[in-house]
Order: structure tokens, then sequence, then C-alpha cells
């Protein structure tokens, strides 16, 4: 192939959410991801990132998960396991809301940390997802992580937020960006 031209390889999904009781579509996206970050350990990161809201159902109300709960149970393994912190992107649910929120996991397995998205895209709300009301930091031995997620960056306010509570650096998933548009040829 051409060098521009790149493969897609289909990743070996491994079904890490097995005896969970887990919805169908949410063991998919668990078994997915887990499958996915098990791979990118094998470069022993410090810290993996994966994109907003991709652990839960495809239907935000009905697929969100608890935190820390069943389907958190194979990524706090995987980062005993390897050593390492994970940032989900995930549909969190807490008591009667539902949140987009990014979940960090410790390398002892524990949950470090949740934020929950402030700045919503007018479909959330209309969805019923829930805002969130701040902008808090995670002490962890690589750094003081912080988290924005997807609309939060068309704002200068949460990254503000993040460097004022002491972020040494920001995690910032994202599910698409219409931006990339004006800067992508044709």
């Amino acid at each position: 192939l051409p060098p521009q031209v790149h493969r897609v390889r289909e990743p070996k999904v491994q079904p890490l959410a097995a005896g969970l009781e887990l919805s169908g579509d949410v063991e998919q996206s668990v078994n997915l991801w887990a499958s996915l970050i098990l791979e990118a350990c094998q470069r022993q990161p410090q810290l993996i990132l994966i994109p907003e809201t991709v652990i839960g159902g495809r239907s935000p109300l009905e697929g969100a998960i608890t935190v820390p709960g069943p389907a958190t149970k194979p990524f706090e393994k995987i980062a005993r396991d390897h050593n390492v912190y994970l940032m989900l992107g995930v549909y969190e649910r807490h008591r009667d809301a539902v949140y987009n929120s990014t979940v960090l996991i410790d390398p002892h397995g524990k949950v470090a940390g949740v934020y929950r998205k402030v700045h919503l895209a007018t479909s959330e709300g209309w969805s019923g997802i829930s805002p969130g009301n701040g902008f808090p930091v995670f002490d962890s031995e690589i750094g003081r992580i912080g988290s924005i997620i997807c609309m939060d960056s068309m704002l200068g306010e949460p990254a503000r937020m993040l460097a004022l509570n002491g972020a040494e650096f920001i995690c910032l998933p994202i599910m698409g960006d219409l931006r990339a548009d004006r800067l992508t040829p044709g």
C-alpha cells in the first residue's frame, strides 16, 4: 500500500465482561474497549484515555453505568495488572441523573475521580443528560489530572478552572469535532 493508506485492523475482542450481568450493548462496549486497552498496555503507558461516552449502552439513559460498578470491574483489573491510569468516557448513572462523564481509575484499581461534563451539546440536554457543576482535579503519581469533555473545549472557562485548581495536564475525550472539517482538504 502507498504510505498514506493504512489498513484498519479489527481488534481481537475478549469476553472480559462475561458474567457481570450487563445488558448486551453495555457488555459489548466494555469487551471492546477493555480489549483495546489491553493491547495498548503492551506499550507500558502511564495513562490511557479513551473517547467520550464509549462505555455504556447505545441509549444514554438506558445504558448508563454506575461508578464504581460491574461495568468498571474489568477496567479496575486492567489498571491493577498493568500499573496504569485509565480515563474512561462513560454514560454514568448517579441516583436519578445521567451524566456524560470521565472516570479516572488508578493503578490500584480504584476510582480516583469522576468528572461530569458541564457544557452539554444541545442534543444532550434534550435527551435527558444532566450537566455537571465543577472542574475537579485528581492527584496521581504522574501529576495532577483534570478532564474536560468535547463541548467543554469550546469555552475558555473549563481549562482555566482546571489550571486554577492545579491541573498539570488536561485530558480531552471527544466523540467528534466539527472544527476539524475546516482543516481537512476537500
